[in-house]
């Protein structure tokens, strides 16, 4: 349909005459696509599938930000465990304060 539509071999043909010497095989009409770096081709009927594929610069920004956040939540880690500690260190004391223990193991016993 689409060789008919826009006469491809008829002008892949004239293409080929003007090239011939240049080439060692003969030139074809196609319609697909190839990947960047991996040189996979990709034919027609899968061109669909890659409408909604993020970019290059789309998937690095997705990488650095997985990357990012796991300082970010190590960090985060670090800084509660000090306030917990210390949250749970005061309830401690204001339990004995309410009950008028004078040591921890009074409380926790």
């Amino acid at each position: 349909a689409v060789n008919k539509k826009f006469n491809r071999d008829e002008k892949t043909a004239q293409i080929y005459e003007k090239v011939a010497d240049d080439m060692n095989s003969p030139l074809l009409a196609a319609s697909g696509g190839i990947m960047r770096d991996e040189w996979n081709i990709i034919p027609y009927k899968d061109l669909p599938k890659y409408k909604d594929f993020p970019t290059k610069l789309e998937l690095i920004a997705q990488i650095a930000g997985a990357v990012k956040q796991v300082p970010t939540k190590l960090a985060v880690c670090a800084k509660q465990l000090p306030q917990k500690t210390a949250i749970g260190i005061k309830k401690i004391v204001e339990k004995m304060e309410e009950e008028g223990k004078a040591t921890v193991g009074d409380v926790t016993a």
